[in-house]
This record gives C-alpha cells, structure tokens and sequence, in this order.
C-alpha cells in the first residue's frame, strides 16, 4: 500500500484509516491521470488497493481485535469481461501466420490456445506429466480458481500433442513465453485488438453461435464458471463425442471438435 493512499501510510494507526479518508482518495484517483499510461486510472486499477485495504482492516477488526469497527470501503464497479471473437477467415490466417513464425511451436501453442480452453498461464506451464495420452485428458492441478481439474482433449488437441517431437517429459513447449511471436503473427494475419487470451473465449462464442452448447448444461441456467463447463459436443451427443479418450474416431467425426465448415459459416 502506497504512502499516499488516502494520506495514510505505514506511519498512520490503523484507527486514524477512515471511510472519509478512503473516499477522498478514491475521488483524487479518479481524477488523476496515470504517469505510465497518459490515462485516467482504470476501475480495476483503483479497486486493487482498495480490495487490499479492505483485507486488512478487516483482518485488524475480527482476528487481531484492534479495530472497534470496520470503515466502509465501496468498490468502483469494473466493466464485464469482453469477448472478442474470430470471425471467419480469421482463425485460418492467425494459424497460416503462426505456422509461417521463427518460434516453431507457435502454431501448436495457438492451436491449443483455440481448442482447449485452457487459460494462457495454464497452456505455457504446461508439463508432460499433465498430459495422460491414455485418457484423452489434460490434468491441471494449479489454476486460477485454486481448485484441480480436468480438461478432455478435442481431436485437434490430441494431435498436436502426438506429434510434438522429442522426449516426453518435463515442459511441453521449448519456451513459456511466446509474446513476440504472437503479436507477430496477429499483425501479419491482420487482426485487429486482438491479444493472446482472446482466443479461449472465441471456441465458446463460436460453438453457441453455430447453435451447440455445453454437454450436460441443457435445461437450466448456467451458474458455474468456464472452468466447471463439461467438454463441448453436438446436442444428444454420447459420451464418445466428448473427447474423453473411448471413441476418438467419432470425435474427431464431428463430435469432438467444430467442424471447419461450422466455424466459417457463423
């Protein structure tokens, strides 16, 4: 926590941290202008602190008892998440662009990157031991929510994988970190405002569009998060179009994965 938050610091008691304090640093804030950026600072980047200092007294009133009471701290209200999505023509020249990269594994990055839904730090941290060929499953055991998981491998994942060269242990990829390379290939497939995390929520957006939609949530409303969703399929698929290593011929038919022909027709 900064000196200036609020005009308290490491050298004012926690009693003398008041609401009033608070929202007058939150007002100057807000019409401050960031040093780094040339910009007013974003919703986000006001709630941060503040969610720190929330923990805190917190923690000074109902465990360390040094607080009577609680200052209220309201939260600025940060925008909902955008999707952008590839629209078609898009996804063939992002992976033709990859492909045509010095970072040789740039175009499996990007094809794990549109086909798994994993999250970016999940797919570059990505080791062999997570990886169960046998199971058709990738097994995460550090991931954003805290919580273990298991994603099904779709056919296009399934053969990136198997034809990765050399030994099959320690990290997937040669290097974790692929930015360059990326923003490279988004600039020569020409595509606009588009970063790399961008294409885990295009795969959904897609599917929903083309009028499938997550096995097993059909008939009620969608509450839990996208790591919770089970792999996708066609509506009335069986569980051997759902990519869980029984049946990947029938996934790799059209049950395991979009079709190219679904993709540039949505």
């Amino acid at each position: 926590m900064s000196g200036s938050f609020g005009g308290t610091g490491a050298e004012t008691p926690l009693p003398g941290i008041t609401s009033s304090r608070i929202s007058a640093w939150k007002a100057d804030r807000l019409a401050a202008t960031c040093p780094q950026t040339k910009k007013g600072y974003s919703a986000a980047a006001i709630n941060r602190p503040l969610a720190a200092l929330r923990h805190l007294v917190q923690l000074s009133h109902e465990e360390w008892e040094v607080l009577p009471t609680v200052p209220r701290i309201r939260l600025e209200k940060e925008p909902e998440g955008r999707i952008r999505r590839l629209e078609p023509g898009q996804e063939q020249r992002l992976l033709e662009a990859s492909r045509a990269s010095r970072t040789e594994h740039l175009a499996a990055v990007v094809t794990l990157a549109l086909e798994s839904e994993l999250r970016k730090g999940e797919l570059l941290g990505l080791t062999w031991d997570r990886v169960d060929m046998s199971r058709g499953v990738l097994r995460l055991e550090l991931t954003k929510s805290g919580k273990r998981r298991e994603v099904p491998m779709r056919q296009a994942v399934y053969d990136v994988l198997t034809g990765l060269p050399g030994p099959r242990e320690g990290r997937v990829w040669p290097s974790g970190n692929v930015r360059t390379a990326f923003e490279n290939a988004v600039e020569v497939a020409r595509l606009d405002d588009f970063h790399f995390h961008d294409c885990r929520p295009s795969l959904r957006v897609v599917v929903r569009d083309a009028g499938w939609e997550p096995a097993g949530l059909e008939g009620g409303p969608r509450t839990r998060g996208l790591e919770d969703d089970p792999p996708l399929c066609p509506p009335g698929a069986g569980p051997s179009a759902r990519g869980d290593g029984q049946d990947r011929g029938a996934a790799a038919s059209g049950g395991g994965r979009l079709s190219n022909h679904a993709r540039n027709h949505t």
